[in-house]
């Protein structure tokens, strides 16, 4: 797989698609699969707060920038390694991790600090991570792409403190010697119990999930679940794990406390099934189909599924944690009125649920020839009717720059190579108001969506709920000055998420 592949798998950022923060990811990137919910919440400091990675170029840092979500304004920024892709807090939500890909690293920068520098993490050469996660305080774990590997790091002293293999005929800690390297099983996502005791790693070329114990990262049995995953979520309650194979689109529940840990039936939903997010305060399952194409092309049959988690109960084996209840779905999402961009299937890429539990946002994207164009589709969540579509802007594809953003897109079903991020949503609340946030990699730019009405005050008119407010530009990168503008353009916007 070429490095600019890899990159795009693990460049959270889809063109000119949106990020919400309420999820994860953007323009296209390498988006973040599944995010379990933190076991504790996050410290003050971190509340209310969206976080948006930008790539600088290929070999340049990038840059993680902090919105306040009260004043839709950056509050700071910090300088990262080379195209960040993935990101994830401390429970505490006092310290950022990010994977840096190309540059082997992961970044970690204090999320409140006035400082722009954070500290660099070696990863083993060749790991390009794709994916960071964390249930605990003590410790960071990086899915290494490039390497077949999961890296534990030590939080309190910044330095790997195992790597280990995700392929149970390797050594578990080899240090990574030529002949234990693995560059088949490819982990793409992470997910950990919320006791911390277990993690699992989605293996996209491996066709199984790697189970793994936190206490002395030795490896559980391998749990085979099909030709491609994608996607691994841990229940909040810590006693049901899901996890998504994209070539057959069937998700599947474990029990985390059996041995072995066996699959429950299959729930399906259709191949191609490349997005999976957990929703741990409805306790719901958000399954995605992108119909990724090309990246030149469209949607060739996209769908959304809607999933009860809680009906996945544990229970001593046999039998296995049963199969989440389908609640709704497939539900087809169409190109939004007089788009710029004709009117093919969007491709959805990233899901953010409202803090208010009340609605859905879906990210979409469309292409035209040079043009990109991105919507987000609002759902409500008692009958997951489609409530509003929301045109969130075009933008003009840069072939020049090597900006990652096609890079990142969706890899086609079966394609070696795990699906981009493509576009990441995170939704962050701020009583009274409250904001859905859209990172476009190609814009170079975060769109704001008030998810609230909102009065007039003085000269401002007064906006109805799940319009666009405002758009906050990527900070300024090393490209080159065109058509007689004074800056160059913008970063691009790889992943995005918040906290509240």
């Amino acid at each position: 797989m070429s490095a600019v592949r890899v990159v795009r798998a693990a460049a959270v950022t889809i063109v000119a698609a949106v990020l919400f923060v309420i999820c994860t990811s953007c323009g296209e990137t390498y988006r973040p699969v599944a995010f379990p919910i933190p076991p504790t919440p996050p410290s003050p400091g971190a509340a209310n707060t969206v976080f948006v990675l930008s790539a600088n170029g290929a070999n340049d840092p990038g840059d993680m920038s902090r919105i306040d979500v009260s004043g839709d304004s950056y509050l700071n920024a910090a300088n990262l390694g080379a195209a960040p892709v993935h990101a994830a807090l401390l429970p505490s939500g006092g310290i950022l991790y990010a994977a840096n890909n190309p540059n082997d690293t992961v970044s970690a920068s204090s999320v409140s600090g006035s400082g722009n520098t954070a500290t660099t993490i070696s990863l083993p050469s060749g790991s390009m991570p794709v994916f960071v996660h964390t249930a605990e305080s003590s410790r960071v774990y990086v899915a290494n792409y490039g390497l077949g590997s999961v890296s534990a790091i030590n939080t309190g002293t910044n330095v790997v403190a195992t790597t280990i293999s995700v392929n149970p005929a390797l050594p578990n800690n080899p240090d990574y010697s030529v002949v234990a390297q693995d560059t088949t099983s490819q982990p793409v996502a992470l997910a950990e119990t919320p006791d911390g005791k277990k993690l699992y790693a989605a293996n996209r070329g491996g066709g199984y999930l790697t189970s793994i114990n936190t206490v002395d990262f030795s490896r559980n049995s391998p749990i085979p679940i099909g030709g491609t995953p994608v996607a691994v979520a841990a229940r909040s309650d810590g006693k049901a794990v899901f996890a998504l194979d994209s070539s057959s689109g069937n998700v599947y529940a474990m029990d985390p406390t059996a041995t072995p840990e066996a699959l429950s039936p299959a729930a399906a939903t259709a191949p191609g099934a490349d997005f999976m997010l957990y929703d741990g305060k409805l306790n719901r399952l958000y399954v995605l189909k992108s119909g990724y194409v090309s990246a030149t092309g469209n949607s060739s049959g996209n769908g959304l599924w809607v999933f009860d988690a809680a009906n996945s109960t544990s229970g001593n084996p046999p039998p296995p944690a049963g199969p989440p209840a389908l609640l709704a779905g497939p539900i087809s999402i169409q190109a939004v009125a007089g788009s710029a961009c004709g009117s093919g299937a969007p491709v959805p890429v990233s899901i953010a649920p409202l803090a208010d539990s009340s609605r859905i946002y879906v990210a979409n994207y469309q292409i035209n020839g040079s043009t990109i164009c991105s919507q987000v589709d609002v759902f409500n969540t008692s009958s997951y009717a489609l409530s509003k579509t929301i045109p969130t802007g075009s933008s003009t594809i840069d072939t020049l720059n090597p900006t990652g953003c096609a890079a990142a897109r969706p890899a086609p079903p079966g394609a070696n190579g795990p699906a981009g991020f493509r576009l990441s949503i995170a939704g962050a609340a701020d009583l009274p108001s409250s904001r859905v946030y859209l990172a476009s990699c190609d814009a170079g730019s975060t769109t704001i969506i008030t998810t609230v009405a909102i009065p007039a005050v003085g000269s401002q008119p007064a906006q109805n709920a799940d319009t666009v407010v405002s758009t906050l530009p990527a900070p300024v990168s090393v490209f080159k000055a065109v058509g007689g503008l004074p800056l160059p353009p913008p970063q691009n916007p790889m992943f995005i998420f918040a906290l509240q």
